[in-house]
């Protein structure tokens, strides 16, 4: 009985341990992501009638800089920039 107690005891550890590390790697996640951003990729649908248009802006650096990474995070942002009135 007392062998059963002790592997539940171990088994909702190891649950309760996986848990919270995927709660602290999705935050760190998160705010590696947040703080290694270039910029935007800005997506217009403006025009219904033709295919989506891709804008990149960069913020906080240069294309200089942008250049001598091997990858880069875009931050992806869906707005309609033209008017359809």
């Amino acid at each position: 009985m007392e062998y059963l107690a002790m592997v539940g005891i171990l088994i909702v550890g190891v649950v309760i341990g996986l848990f919270v590390g995927i709660f602290i790697g999705i935050g760190r996640m998160r705010k590696g992501v947040e703080r290694n951003s270039v910029g935007y990729l800005r997506i217009d649908r403006s025009e219904p009638d033709e295919p989506p248009k891709a804008f990149w802006e960069i913020v906080g650096t240069s294309i200089e800089a942008v250049s001598q990474k091997g990858f880069v995070i875009l931050k992806v942002v869906n707005k309609d920039y033209l008017s359809r009135d």
